[in-house]
């Protein structure tokens, strides 16, 4: 989605601050307009200009956008009239024409108004004291936006002499996504020479190529170039003229004379130095990037994907005699249209692409879709490899390699569920500018090994420095030009020679058009062509296990091997459809249960409705949220039917997921009686809620050895009732009977307090806020009210800038909902902004130290930019937070990757806040982003993050409308956002898996009993959990173990006699050896283990 945003968001002023030419008169100098950077943010583009490419940028949003930078100074011997400054600009075409103030030394002098229409014009802009800025348009791009040159013409009694003159340009805020930029690019004179990392084969014996750029601004005129021996008779056109001269290849430093002149006049003359060249292998990477949605429908993408394949098949049988190194090759980049596209294509064309696959010409990349990773649960990540695995088994062709493309950052969690895939190698083909922070400064073209947490695998990562999109046009692709040029190849090796890139070999990612863009039909040729016309760089049509692997036996052993969680940027957009994006992270909770109950209570497995509910969770993790204009044109139809279809997903996903479990619960004998079941490894003790006609029959529990439990009766009808101890893949039948409600322990309660045996919690009567948590246990106050009000207090920002948040005003009313011996829950409503209410709900029960809270928003409709955010400063003395990912968890700043998001961060169920001796953890089952110390976003306006300092409070960021494209522009209604604290002593990370597991996946109760519902393998070890069990076929289960813990620990376990066998598996349930009981786990390692059952573990 990276060249949408360009075409239709931006507007781009391109000052390239140069010396124009040779002096016109004395009483006018040109000089050098940029030379350091001060201020704003980055992205790459392409100017009028070739080597003009890196530029800063500002938005009009509402916040004040300003970028600024140096000049070169007025030298103290000048004593003429005026200095010129030189500019390239590019105005992204807008009736509305946006303006634009420009200073110099912090003196306004114009305002500069971009044109109406697309059209190679003249724009005269006046300033003071005889100050001019004229721009010259020379070129429109692919999105109708104008660039050109223009000159800033200043008094030189203006500007101080001898010092560097700073520049800035101002956007106006008016919310829209409109920007400039500014080239960080300076020229010291009107003819620049740079040798091309380039040997061309001749006739005459292997030549290099020395580039030579004229600036000219006046009329068409001839020109000669010199370079040694070699002359160059050349016309030059208004703007950069750039020239390729072939001298003799030099294997040593060889000085060469070399001029450009105009009839007699010479407009440059020197000696420049000839070095050898570095030869190179580049590799291109050919796909399609897949947004799911975004430039077209849904379907029509599914559509034009297939197509790409179909595509793909007729270019690699028509390239089967080719050279080696320019037969077709393409990458799917993704299994979400490959896995359509199978099911729904002919046989004839199925059979060809297998072979293709089969062959080598394709290469199936092991994601389902470009993820949102940081969103996804340990299960989802498992799941999103195995339309790839299927793929691949069914050709026989492993699967080494995968794709993940737009999207910066992934979670830790990726790094060992790609590994036990087979998958070896990982493309990251990132979007190159817009809200990546440091994924391509730090990372781009820096391959590394990722280490996962326990160390036990790795993946070699490539970051590749342009992105996906080095080669795009644009969406009208439907007449591709020859994209592979000598521009687009040299000025990137250029740029690696720059910065001393240490290897020869190199990957680019290559896609034509724009996302969803076509198979380029003529890159075989063009390749081939360029092989016989170049000695180097020599380009390879490959696949990213092709390329990986020849970068690996030359240079593996010289990779660093680095550890950490790659904290990813743009899950922060699931923020603008909250209330869908609970239902998705609650949907595969239920599923992960559903799977449990289903393969151990001997049911029938309907396998192709737990696929399907699957990939509706996966769907909407994928990173296409919607339309390109989704936050322009919010009501757009377009906009619309997109939403429609990405909403579906979750909808479907929580459907499916809802009646599967309810099938897991019903496929028990009949029974008069309730049943309760715990679907996890290790025993638990939670409350649980009869419905009315559950408990019709009093308020007396008994289980099934006649034990009063404690319980009850809700003034809504329900039935709360305390279930301890309960056992690992265990049944509780309970019976309701005529009775009073028991309890042994008892609730102390006050119109804002409630106590037990634990803790103790106050409610403020002002603010409605958890102004005291009293820790009873370990005499340790938990809330730090130094900070904010107290826990769980509301902030909202209005507009970008966090630095004022707006939080409630009072005329709170607080009720007691339930009081009772074991439940009390107090309610405290309000107003709050952005919303047209605030409900809050705090439940504790007199058997537990958790504290739950459950707050109810009502969310006005806003479309100017907003944040909605809920703070919780934790009073615990030099305590550690750590963050819950998918098999693991991390310290931020301690154990994130250089490069990683630190504005905010992606949790998968909890955060902990401990020192030595005591802490808290506090579990998000809704909620899956958090800020840490204060409020840091939008990052646009704040900045990005460099680096986490200590601090022991959590800001749950629950919504936002901050994106300009992709993303939902507003959000209303009703939204429940959960969390549940548990304070504890010391800190044991298995323990903070299981409770916040157990808040994800509650006890389930059905009206049923069952006979045979008991684990495979229930392991010994507190620190050991079954994280899934799926069944994998006839008879067969797939578990997946974790040690939660960061010491080795052994598995022992409790075995069913149902077990048949036992072996270790990879992700996919392929058998690899025999297990035996008794064998070492690393800390935080992971086994995938077939058991093999005596009974029926079918599908259907």
């Amino acid at each position: 989605m990276n060249q949408l945003i360009t075409k239709n968001w931006w507007m781009i002023l391109i000052f390239h601050l140069s010396i124009i030419g040779p002096i016109s008169a004395q009483n006018q100098l040109f000089l050098k307009g940029y030379t350091n950077y001060l201020h704003g943010d980055i992205m790459p583009y392409k100017s009028p200009q070739e080597d003009a490419n890196q530029a800063m940028l500002v938005r009009c949003e509402n916040g004040k956008e300003v970028m600024e930078w140096e000049a070169e100074a007025v030298p103290s011997s000048f004593k003429g009239e005026f200095v010129e400054y030189g500019v390239i600009m590019g105005v992204d075409i807008d009736r509305a024409q946006y303006s634009y103030d420009i200073y110099i030394n912090d003196k306004k002098y114009f305002t500069f108004t971009a044109p109406e229409e697309s059209i190679l014009q003249d724009v005269i802009t006046e300033g003071p004291n005889q100050s001019k800025l004229t721009f010259k348009g020379t070129m429109i791009d692919a999105y109708s936006d104008l660039f050109g040159y223009g000159f800033l013409k200043i008094k030189a009694e203006d500007l101080p002499k001898d010092q560097p003159i700073r520049m800035k340009i101002v956007a106006p805020t008016i919310g829209k996504s409109s920007w400039m930029m500014l080239f960080k690019y300076g020229v010291d004179g009107n003819v620049s020479w740079k040798q091309e990392p380039a040997v061309v084969k001749s006739s005459k014996g292997p030549q290099q190529l020395l580039r030579t750029t004229i600036l000219h601004y006046g009329n068409p005129t001839n020109a000669v170039i010199t370079a040694g021996k070699q002359k160059e008779k050349v016309t030059l056109n208004v703007g950069a003229n750039v020239f390729r001269i072939k001298v003799p290849k030099v294997t040593e430093n060889t000085t060469v004379d070399v001029a450009v002149k105009v009839g007699k006049k010479v407009l440059d003359e020197r000696e420049i130095t000839l070095t050898p060249v570095k030869p190179y292998d580049v590799y291109l990477l050919h796909h399609s990037h897949v947004d799911i949605g975004y430039t077209h429908t849904q379907d029509e993408v599914e559509k034009m994907q297939w197509q790409n394949l179909d595509d793909a098949v007729m270019m690699s049988e028509k390239t089967a005699d080719y050279p080696e190194d320019s037969k077709f090759k393409w990458s799917v980049e993704v299994m979400w249209a490959v896995e359509s596209y199978l099911k729904n294509t002919t046989p004839e064309k199925k059979e060809a692409f297998l072979k293709a696959v089969k062959n080598g010409s394709i290469e199936l990349d092991g994601l389902y879709g470009n993820m949102l990773t940081g969103l996804s649960n340990p299960q989802e990540l498992v799941e999103s490899t195995f339309d790839a695995l299927q793929v691949s088994d069914e050709v026989g062709v492993p699967l080494e390699s995968a794709m993940i493309t737009d999207v910066p950052g992934y979670t830790w969690g990726l790094v060992p569920v790609l590994a036990h895939s087979g998958v070896k190698y990982l493309s990251a083909g990132t979007n190159v500018f817009h809200r990546i922070g440091g994924t391509i400064s730090t990372w781009g073209d820096r391959p590394f090994y990722w280490s996962s947490l326990s160390g036990e695998e790795k993946i070699m990562v490539w970051v590749h420095e342009k992105g996906y999109s080095h080669f795009h046009t644009g969406l009208g692709f439907t007449d591709l030009k020859v994209l592979l040029t000598p521009k687009s190849v040299f000025d990137y090796l250029n740029e690696l020679n720059d910065r001393n890139y240490p290897y020869d070999i190199t990957t680019l990612r290559y896609t034509v058009g724009s996302d969803n863009g076509p198979v380029d039909q003529g890159i075989s040729e063009t390749v081939k062509q360029w092989n016989e016309t170049y000695e180097t760089p020599r380009v390879v049509l490959s696949t990213t296990t092709e390329s990986f692997k020849a970068f690996e036996k030359r240079f593996g052993d010289e990779l660093p091997v680095v550890k950490g969680d790659f904290t990813p940027y743009w899950e922060d957009g699931a923020g603008s459809t909250s209330k869908e994006t609970t239902l998705v992270r609650n949907a595969s909770e239920k599923l992960s249960q559903a799977m449990t109950l289903l393969s151990l209570n001997n049911s029938d497995i309907p396998n192709e409705t737990f696929e399907q509910a699957w990939r509706y969770v996966l769907l909407y993790n994928e990173h296409t949220w919607g339309a390109y204009n989704s936050i322009s044109e919010p009501e757009a139809d377009f906009v619309h039917s997109q939403w429609a279809v990405k909403q579906s997903f979750a909808l479907k996903a929580d459907s499916i997921a809802s009646e599967l479990l309810e099938l897991a619960l019903n496929t028990k004998k009949a029974s008069s009686g309730i049943e309760v079941t715990n679907t996890l490894s290790w025993e638990r003790s939670n409350l649980i809620y009869l419905s009315k006609e559950q408990s019709k029959n009093g308020d007396l529990v008994i289980d099934e050895t006649g034990k009063k439990l404690p319980s009850q009766r809700l003034n809504n009808g329900e039935l709360a009732v305390w279930i301890e101890n309960m056992p690992a893949y265990s049944t509780k039948s309970l019976t309701v009977k005529e009775g009073d409600a028991y309890t042994v322990e008892k609730l102390i309660t006050t119109n804002s307090s409630i106590e037990n045996k634990d803790i103790k919690l106050n409610i403020d009567q002002v603010n409605g806020t958890i102004v005291s948590l009293f820790d009873k246990k370990r005499q340790k106050e938990l809330v730090d009210k130094s900070t904010l009000k107290g826990l769980n207090d509301f902030y909202y920002v209005a507009g970008r800038n966090p630095k004022a948040p707006l939080t409630t005003k009072g005329n709170i009313e607080i009720d007691i909902v339930e009081s009772g011996d074991l439940l009390t829950v107090l309610k405290v409503a309000s107003s709050a902004p952005g919303t047209e209410e605030w409900v809050r709900f705090f439940k504790i029960n007199a058997y537990s130290n958790e504290i739950e809270i459950d707050n109810q928003i009502n969310k006005s409709n806003v479309y100017d930019p907003e944040g909605v955010h809920i703070g919780f400063p934790f009073n615990v003395k030099n305590g550690t937070v750590r963050i819950d990912v998918p098999f693991g968890e991390y310290i931020p700043e301690k154990e994130q990757l250089d490069g990683s998001c630190k504005n905010y961060f992606t949790v998968q169920r909890y955060v902990d806040v401990s020192n030595i001796d005591h802490g808290i953890t506090w579990a998000s089952p809704d909620a899956p982003m958090i800020e840490l110390g204060e409020i840091t976003t939008d990052a646009l306006s704040y900045g990005w993050v460099q680096e986490v300092k200590p601090t022991q409070t959590i800001y749950a960021y629950l919504m936002n409308n901050y994106w300009e494209t992709n993303y939902k522009a507003s959000q209303e209604g009703w939204h429940s956002f959960r969390f549940v604290l548990k304070p504890h002593g010391s800190y044991v990370s298995s323990d903070a898996k299981r409770f916040s597991t157990q808040v994800s996946q509650p006890l389930l109760i059905s009206e049923t009993q069952s006979e045979s519902f008991a684990g495979l393998i229930t392991p010994k070890s507190k620190h050991i959990l079954v994280t899934a069990s799926r069944p994998m076929g006839e008879n067969k289960v797939l578990v997946t173990l974790l040690n939660a813990s960061a010491a080795d620990h052994i598995l022992e376990w409790e075995k069913s006699d149902k077990v048949k066998s036992i072996s270790l598996s990879n992700i996919h349930g392929d058998q690899l050896s025999e297990y035996s009981e008794k064998e070492n786990i690393t800390g935080w390692g992971i086994r995938f283990l077939l058991i093999e059952t005596t009974s029926k573990v079918s599908s259907k």
